[in-house]
């Protein structure tokens, strides 16, 4: 299984981030880094509020980990 991961983290455009309960990433694919004008062992162990400060993101992020359910950005 940890080959398969392996490969679609390398090889997919898609933007694929891997981060902890406390949100500190933990893996990027080279998509998300680029994406941020970094690269991935930038992200490694950084919270993403350290890494994009004010993301309107992380509130939904939360949400996800209180609830247990998939919230889409839209909504």
């Amino acid at each position: 299984m940890r080959g398969l991961l392996k490969e679609v983290f390398a090889g997919t455009h898609f933007l694929i981030a891997y981060l902890d309960r406390e949100l500190r990433y933990q893996r990027v694919n080279l998509a998300y880094a680029r994406a941020a004008g970094l690269k991935p062992e930038d992200f490694l162990g950084r919270s993403h509020r350290a890494m994009f400060p004010g993301s309107e993101l992380e509130g939904i992020f939360r949400s996800v980990l209180s609830s247990g359910r998939r919230t889409p950005p839209w909504t």
